[in-house]
């Protein structure tokens, strides 16, 4: 089980927000993979600031796993490492956070594609859903990073990068 920080996310990085607090923005991370991801890997993708409302966003990016049977697919969860409040009230602790972004998602050559987004079998470019389409935006409680968690491994990995482009603006300042 290993951990991998992209290069705007991580403890040592500072989480950035400018503009006005209404302002709609968004945060990036991206990852090259040039080894397997395994079962239990975690990977740091973006810093979010405190009292930043997630809207939205996407995971773009390389198939990373080439195998042609769909029960072997590569699967990850996207969550978020602290505490948050949904626009319902509903509170989640980092615990159970883990899924907040995305839950069990599969990223091989035959996940599912959305035509609406981008119609390539090559690439992926999915919508974040998870607690953020069941209860509503998500509001942060401190400087949290996204990360993404891997469920299972890629049976016929291939090199590729991915990208997560989380879509917020700051609902409150710290």
């Amino acid at each position: 089980m290993a951990v991998y920080t992209a290069t705007r996310a991580g403890s040592n990085r500072p989480s950035s927000a400018s503009g006005w607090a209404v302002d709609s923005k968004r945060a990036w991370g991206t990852i090259e993979f040039t080894a397997t991801p395994l079962l239990g890997d975690t990977i740091y993708m973006v810093k979010l600031p405190k009292g930043a409302m997630i809207t939205g966003g996407f995971l773009q990016g390389d198939k990373i796993d080439s195998v042609t049977a769909g029960s072997a697919l590569m699967s990850i969860n996207i969550g978020l490492d602290k505490a948050f409040t949904t626009a319902d009230g509903t509170s989640f602790t980092s615990a159970s956070g883990s899924n907040a972004l995305a839950s069990a998602w599969s990223i091989g050559p035959d996940a599912a594609t959305s035509a609406t987004y981008k119609p390539d079998n090559n690439v992926r470019n999915v919508p974040l859903g998870g607690v953020l389409l069941t209860n509503g935006p998500i509001l942060t409680s401190d400087e949290t990073n996204v990360y993404i968690t891997v469920n299972a491994s890629a049976v016929a990995f291939t090199s590729g990068t991915i990208t997560l482009l989380v879509d917020y603006y700051m609902a409150q300042h710290a």
